[in-house]
């Protein structure tokens, strides 16, 4: 009887010891596996090995992000842990596991491609993703092979200042024909500061393909305060190689040359001194049950693409964003509008990490607006739904190829161990006193 309930004491012990690892230090020792695969676009079983990833981190208050690691992909279109190289003294090798997926603390990331597989083109698409406790994840990338005979140009339109893109920018693109330089295409910037598709023209992703030639790209026109770049760009065009021209704009009265030298503070845009007060986005947030406004609720705004902040501060009295509180983009917000350059944004709960992004287009001459309504209970604090983790629910982002975790999955208990080992050692010396008593009691009745 004795030992039956010492062995149903030590039982219990050997349960209740990992469930007393604090949740705080679970969260920092466990990562979350994503899975990760690479694949020819025409033929979407088959990996495709060579492809070399940068993969970074957005900083938790959205303002920046930072190189974690790059690394290529093998036969299978895998993740190659042998061919990782680390570029944060926060992360190791470790960050890709032996099956080629991605092992990662919770957080907001995005990776992009830097060389394409030989006989591939490179796919331009920047890949975002959120890694949240639980989540089943699945990143699947696809590159296309170059049609025959044909190289491919990457022409994007950049600010020198931060490297985010300058859309509306016309490009001209002309070719060499019995010694003479021909217009075949005008294109014009997108929000990535990639070119548009061109009837004409084959494209892929923003990028153009070319038949092997001469050619010449030269920028037409320049919009918001950029200056113009005068510069012709000559590009020997072969076939299975790819080509990249980058027009960098200055800021107009920052000195001279094709781009300024003037550097922005976070949050600084196109016209941070209210220049345009035609152009922005009018932001109000209420309470979902009342329609009330929300006065004091923390807001930031984001520029797509670099994740840049435009603005950080909180709603006034009426719902709206307001300078008074503002830590950044003050100087661009005036009578309830945030004044900003034409371009793709996103706005969030600042207070929350995980809070759902709400994405916006502003149009050149227009004045947008915005609603965001939010769940409050009755003790004033927000529901669920209101502080939701951006993606949440089972869809798929468009042209990403991305999944996001389902409801059910974002319960699940997180699995493996890291920095555990005096866990799991008390819980082996537990199981062998066991195994010692069993054998004692045994032995006594004999």
């Amino acid at each position: 009887m004795k030992h039956k309930k010492i062995l149903s004491l030590l039982a219990a012990l050997a349960i209740a010891i990992p469930m007393t690892i604090p949740m705080n230090m679970t969260s920092s020792v466990f990562a979350e596996s994503v899975e990760f695969v690479k694949q020819d676009e025409e033929n979407s079983g088959n990996g495709v090995k060579g492809a070399v990833y940068d993969f970074y981190e957005i900083k938790k208050d959205g303002t920046s992000s930072s190189k974690i690691f790059t690394a290529t992909t093998n036969e299978n279109g895998k993740l190659d842990s042998n061919t990782v190289v680390v570029k944060n003294n926060n992360y190791s090798k470790s960050v890709v596991d032996t099956d080629g997926n991605l092992n990662l603390p919770a957080g907001s990331y995005y990776l992009v491609e830097t060389k394409a597989p030989a006989n591939f083109m490179i796919n331009t698409s920047t890949e975002s993703f959120t890694v949240t406790e639980g989540g089943m994840w699945s990143i699947n990338t696809s590159d296309r092979k170059f049609p025959t005979g044909n190289g491919q140009l990457i022409i994007r339109s950049s600010d020198k200042r931060t490297g985010s893109a300058v859309p509306n920018v016309k490009i001209q693109l002309l070719k060499k024909i019995n010694g003479k330089y021909t217009n075949i295409a005008i294109f014009s910037a997108d929000n990535d500061g990639y070119m548009m598709t061109d009837d004409n023209i084959e494209m892929y992703n923003g990028t153009v393909v070319l038949p092997a030639g001469e050619y010449m790209v030269k920028e037409n026109e320049v919009s918001g305060n950029y200056k113009k770049i005068t510069k012709d760009y000559f590009v020997k065009v072969q076939k299975g190689t790819t080509y990249r021209v980058d027009f960098v704009h200055g800021v107009k009265g920052t000195g001279s040359g094709s781009g300024g030298t003037q550097t922005p503070g976070v949050g600084d845009n196109d016209n941070s001194t209210i220049k345009d007060k035609n152009t922005g986005v009018k932001i109000r947030v209420i309470n979902k049950n009342t329609s009330k406004p929300i006065s004091k609720r923390g807001i930031a705004v984001y520029l797509i693409g670099s994740d840049k902040q435009v603005y950080n501060g909180k709603t006034n009295s009426d719902g709206y964003l307001s300078p008074n509180d503002a830590t950044v983009g003050k100087d661009i917000t005036e009578s309830d509008i945030l004044y900003l350059a034409p371009g793709k944004y996103y706005y969030k709960l600042s207070e929350y990490s995980a809070a759902k992004h709400h994405e916006f287009t502003v149009e050149k001459g227009k004045i947008g607006d915005q609603v965001l309504k939010l769940d409050i209970n009755s003790d004033g604090s927000l529901g669920k739904s209101s502080v939701g983790t951006k993606g949440s629910g089972s869809n798929v982002k468009k042209g990403t190829g991305i999944s996001s975790p389902s409801s059910s999955s974002s319960k699940l208990a997180k699995t493996g161990f890291v920095n555990t080992k005096v866990y799991a050692f008390a819980g082996i010396a537990l199981v062998c006193a066991g195994i010692a008593i069993a054998a004692k009691k045994k032995k006594d009745k004999k």
